[in-house]
């Protein structure tokens, strides 16, 4: 799923620990692109955003491009697209921030921009409804917020809103002006002000359980 070469394990480590895969996938609008996000696990991926274009049928049709992304660490969990501008953004474990990248034509042009906070990587991105707001889920245990500018440039400071003492990592659904997360084997509510900015605390909903399936930090809700 990438043009770039693997790095096998070294001498005497478990082959089991040292992959790739995709993080996130991402479809252009005009439907000729497909942009993958890809990582691994003990080993860096030194370009881990992937682009194939795509047939009339939708199938992948020639050789795929690789581009780095500022986070040469483990690469790309989430791909979001700026719909007001030709701008690709990508959160990644290994990274403490944000890393966009402009786009000319639907593919990869100029220099990667990263946007550093927070105190780790981030475990999932969304959008505002204009997308003139991100809020990412940050470890630990936090949700920082973001103002987007109309040429898709984040601000800075970032809001940072903790809702636990604890080390983990959430990944989170967004309906309405409401945040939802999986903590405790249990659904929680988090409603959100004008602003997207979080509002007092974080609820569990009344009998309603949820289970969180882990893959590596991302619980995702069943």
């Amino acid at each position: 799923n990438s043009p770039e070469p693997f790095q096998p394990a070294p001498a005497g480590a478990g082959h089991n620990y040292y992959f790739r895969a995709v993080g996130g996938m991402l479809l252009s609008p005009d439907g000729k692109r497909l942009y993958l996000g890809v990582r691994g696990a003990r080993h860096s991926e030194k370009k881990p955003l992937v682009v194939y274009d795509l047939d009339e049928k939708g199938e992948p049709k020639g050789k795929p491009r690789a581009y780095a992304m500022g986070n040469f660490h483990l690469g790309i969990s989430h791909l979001l697209l700026d719909p007001r501008a030709s701008i690709l953004y990508t959160i990644g474990w290994g990274g403490t921030g944000l890393f966009t990248m402009p786009l000319k034509n639907g593919e990869p042009a100029g220099d990667p921009q990263a946007y550093t906070f927070g105190y780790n990587a981030k475990s999932s991105m969304l959008p505002s409804d204009r997308f003139d707001c991100l809020i990412f889920a940050g470890q630990p245990a936090t949700v920082e917020v973001g103002d987007v500018t109309a040429a898709g440039d984040l601000e800075t400071p970032v809001s940072t809103f903790k809702f636990a003492e604890s080390q983990e990592a959430v990944r989170l659904a967004r309906v309405g002006r409401h945040l939802y997360f999986v903590k405790e084997n249990k659904l929680w509510i988090w409603p959100l002000d004008k602003d997207w900015r979080p509002v007092d605390s974080p609820k569990p909903l009344p009998k309603m359980t949820a289970v969180g399936l882990w893959e590596g930090v991302h619980p995702f809700l069943y």
